[in-house]
């Protein structure tokens, strides 16, 4: 069975499971021992891919959550806040406003449902134009930070049981999941940023006809 991943699938998900993965072993000497001195074989390797795969899921769901309880307080995703003119100048909004409006996506008093409707819409559109690279790259880093956070929150629970309760390393764990969470924020606007300047210039068939 040949499978290929696309950029989101390994920033997102097989990345935060490999550092999940890794720490796991890290943790546990009995699993680091499964090794042996030289490190994986290359049927080894494939397993370990496969379950990074599966654990970068499994770690996802957590990032989902944590992504929630992050941006609620903060007014909801950039992707959705994007609609209301954060991050866009006034004309870039107005332009923003009138488009989906003219393609009937929403409209301007657009309910939560209505705006994450509108949002996929607009990605939808620009995906079809052929011109999503940057919003897909911007938006596998943002899973890739979210998930990081995740694993490392994780890690920094399980460190803190398996060595007793011992902080320096489950500080310096949740310190990097901070700079993580950093990251993800950035990225979550230039996802945002980008999906609604590239929308504003995309024209797809559907427009045309």
């Amino acid at each position: 069975m040949n499978v290929s991943f696309d950029f989101y699938e390994y920033a997102g998900i097989i990345v935060p499971g490999a550092v999940l993965a890794f720490g796991a072993m890290w943790l546990s000497p009995e699993l680091k021992a499964q090794l042996g001195p030289e490190g994986f074989t290359f049927g080894e390797l494939g397993l370990f891919v496969v379950l990074s795969y599966a654990l970068g899921q499994l770690v996802q769901a957590v990032g989902t959550g944590l992504a929630k309880l992050f941006w609620w307080p903060l007014g909801g995703l950039p992707s959705k806040r994007i609609l209301d003119g954060e991050a866009l100048t006034e004309q870039q909004h107005a332009r923003l406003t009138a488009r989906l409006r003219e393609l009937e996506i929403a409209s301007e008093a657009a309910s939560k449902e209505e705006a994450f409707a509108a949002v996929r819409e607009m990605y939808a559109r620009v995906a079809a134009s052929g011109n999503a690279k940057r919003v897909d790259k911007f938006n596998g880093i943002y899973g890739m930070m979210r998930g990081l956070a995740a694993s490392l929150i994780m890690l920094a629970v399980a460190y803190g049981y398996v060595r007793g309760g011992e902080m320096s390393g489950v500080m310096i764990m949740l310190a990097m999941a901070a700079v993580a969470i950093r990251r993800m924020h950035g990225f979550g606007w230039h996802y945002g940023r980008e999906l609604a300047v590239v929308f504003l210039a995309t024209q797809t068939n559907a427009d045309k006809a």
